[in-house]
Order: C-alpha cells, then sequence, then structure tokens
C-alpha cells in the first residue's frame, strides 16, 4: 500500500477528531464550486472507521477563516471499503475564495478514545465548467467554416 497518497493524523490523548481541521491555501484567489473527497479505505483491513463521517466546508478570502465568504451545512462522507472506492462529490454555490477548511465533527469509529488515526484518501477542489449552448456552438461552428472559406479561397488564387 503507498501511504503517501494518504492524509492521515494520529490524534492524542485528550483530542478528538472535532480538533482536525484541514486547510488549504490555492495561493491566490479562485472560484469554485466542487468538492470531490474519497474517504479513508485500506486494502484487505477493518481499519476503514479511521476516515471522516461528519465535516463543515468553510471557504474564506482570509488565512483565519474570521470572515467566510461559504460555510455549509453538516456534510458526511460514507465510511470508506477495503476495495477502490469512488470520489463523493458535494456541490455548492460558485464561490470565489482563496482558502478552504475542512473542519471534522466525527469519523466513523464508534466509542472514540485517543491515541487514534484519522485520514482521508484524496481531496479535489474544482469549478464546473459550462457546456455551450447550442446557439454558441453553432456561432462558433459558422465562425469556423467562414475561417475555412476563406483558407479556401486564399489558396486557390
Amino acid at each position: 500500500m503507498d501511504f503517501s497518497n494518504f492524509w492521515g493524523v494520529r490524534l492524542e490523548i485528550g483530542t478528538t477528531p472535532a480538533d482536525v481541521n484541514l486547510d488549504f491555501d490555492f495561493g491566490s484567489s479562485v472560484f469554485l464550486d466542487t468538492l470531490a473527497l474519497w474517504n479513508y479505505n485500506a486494502f484487505n483491513t477493518t481499519a476503514t472507521d479511521r476516515g471522516i463521517k461528519d465535516f463543515t466546508l468553510i471557504l474564506s478570502n482570509n488565512s483565519d477563516f474570521s470572515s467566510p465568504v461559504y460555510v455549509s451545512g453538516t456534510l458526511t462522507l460514507p465510511e470508506g471499503t477495503a476495495t477502490n472506492i469512488p470520489a463523493t462529490i458535494f456541490s455548492f454555490p460558485l464561490i470565489q475564495a482563496q482558502y478552504a477548511r475542512i473542519d471534522v465533527a466525527n469519523n466513523w469509529f464508534v466509542g472514540w478514545t485517543a491515541p487514534g488515526p484519522i485520514g482521508l484518501s484524496e481531496v479535489w477542489f474544482a469549478q464546473t465548467v459550462p457546456v455551450p449552448e447550442s446557439n454558441s456552438v453553432l456561432g462558433l461552428l459558422a465562425l469556423g467554416l467562414l475561417g475555412t472559406a476563406a483558407a479556401f479561397k486564399r489558396h486557390w488564387n
């Protein structure tokens, strides 16, 4: 197993999953409307309860998250499995932000006592690219045909 693709922390005595935040800095303000998460999944093991269960997504333009531009309600990830899993996709309104925080509430482990691990397999943020309307496509097609006709005419003259 390649653990370099996993994110995980070992919680010490006196801490709980609710003490965990995952902060992301995109380097500059970007437009986002999609979060894809792959929960912790470990092949041939029952350790899938280490995965995050409930969390809140917070988007902000300042690194201390004191003035968030978006705060989701509680979001829930399905428990990981001992096999490959698909991403869980969360959609939200198009937001411009530089920072994102996954504020963990709990994980899938029942009867939590520290110390213990908590983790995720992969995280992606994205902006959905709109599909051009059919009129736009027809307009682009017409421009392309005009360009082809002009090139064809020059070639024969």
